[in-house]
């Protein structure tokens, strides 16, 4: 898909030859790859096959994905099975069980919001707002706040299987990027992050440098901490946190994953120069990662932000310029949703219409309100 292309190209760039794999025929990576494998990258035991059919004119060096989820499930059988770079299949299985992921997580005595498991006859001690999420659910989709005990009783009643409820934490966001080498943890950003207030919590803004020096080195051992309590050998990281007004540092989640948001092709480059897929790619061929220097000084802040629309329904209409003569600071911008195109904020991320990456300077404020930014407003009807 089109999120692969940045990482294809560092590999043209560096001299590799590349096997991509997709249910779409049309999609964009085939055009910039040397061979062709045109299967849902969730098969991977038939990707496998294929490959073990397929006479190649050099050895697989590497493997790489850009998605997530089952995809990630697929690189880490593929690279197991070709003996390159990677993590054993069965602990990355785990990470895509939410619930059971946190669950083991607490018991190693990782800070993660209380988990609420209801049996018959015991009393439990916990107080609303609760959050719901689904056990294997990304990008944000199908959140809910449960407010209070009528609330509770009606999502006990539905049974549904497929997700798990825990206490609802109030704090500042932060998201963590960073690469597991041969078992260590190396950090590559920290950024604030900035989402709606009402479920699915939309994520409206990335910041950098994060309002969050003082934490870095907690969040670095955490970091560790849960790759050593999982096995992890060679991957990228992102983990999200929240701290509380008593600056108790809860993980919200751990993936072993690139992440999407923008942030590491367009926000790192932005910032620092520092081209996040040329490490990558360092990773998965078994190279040593370079990283970029931390301690220099950088006076700047880059931040990445999204229009996003009403929770119910809705057409996107237009997009209104605000203020032109500062359009000097953009350094990225995308339509995610075109004019005339139905849209509803309930359904996660994917429903934000608008990105763009910008400078800011000094203590220059940014303007939060989901539709309207410090460069577009977006009309909806």
């Amino acid at each position: 898909g089109i999120n692969q292309v940045p990482f294809l190209n560092v590999c043209k760039k560096n001299g590799y030859k590349t096997i991509t794999i997709d249910k779409n025929t049309l999609s964009p990576g085939f055009a910039i790859s040397d061979l062709k494998i045109v299967e849902s990258i969730t098969e991977y035991r038939k990707i496998y096959s294929f490959l073990l059919k397929t006479l190649l004119d050099a050895p697989i060096v590497g493997v790489g994905c850009r998605s997530y989820g089952k995809a990630t499930i697929s690189l880490s059988y593929l690279s197991e099975k070709l003996d390159v770079p990677g993590n054993k299949f069965e602990d990355i299985k785990k990470f895509y069980n939410k619930q059971s992921m946190n669950k083991f997580l607490a018991e190693n005595r990782i800070l993660t919001p209380l988990q609420i498991q209801f049996r018959r006859g015991k009393k439990l001690d916990f107080s609303f707002p609760l959050i719901a999420k689904p056990i294997d659910g990304d990008g944000k989709r199908d959140i809910s706040i449960i407010q209070n005990q009528n609330q509770l009783n009606n999502l006990k009643k539905k049974k549904k299987n497929n997700i798990f409820i825990e206490e609802f934490i109030e704090g500042k966001e932060y998201t963590i990027l960073g690469f597991v080498q041969g078992g260590e943890f190396h950090l590559v950003s920290v950024t604030s992050k900035i989402t709606t207030e009402s479920p699915p919590f939309l994520e409206l803004a990335h910041i950098i440098p994060s309002d969050a020096k003082d934490l870095t080195g907690e969040f670095k051992f955490i970091c560790q901490r849960i790759a050593n309590l999982t096995n992890l050998e060679n991957t990228p990281i992102v983990a999200e946190f929240k701290v509380d007004s008593k600056k108790n540092i809860y993980l919200i989640e751990f993936v072993p994953e690139i992440g999407g948001e923008y942030l590491a092709d367009e926000l790192l480059k932005n910032q620092f120069g520092y081209e996040y897929f040329e490490d990558y790619l360092r990773l998965i061929t078994g190279k040593k990662i370079s990283l970029y220097n931390k301690k220099k000084k950088n006076s700047k802040r880059s931040v990445i932000r999204f229009l996003a629309p009403p929770m119910n329904k809705s057409k996107v209409v237009a997009f209104n310029k605000i203020d032109s003569s500062k359009f000097e600071k953009i350094f990225f911008d995308k339509v995610l949703k075109n004019p005339g195109e139905i849209v509803n904020g309930s359904e996660g991320n994917l429903s934000r219409v608008r990105v763009t990456g910008f400078h800011l300077s000094g203590k220059e404020e940014i303007k939060l309100e989901p539709s309207k930014s410090n460069f577009y407003e977006v009309i909806f009807e």
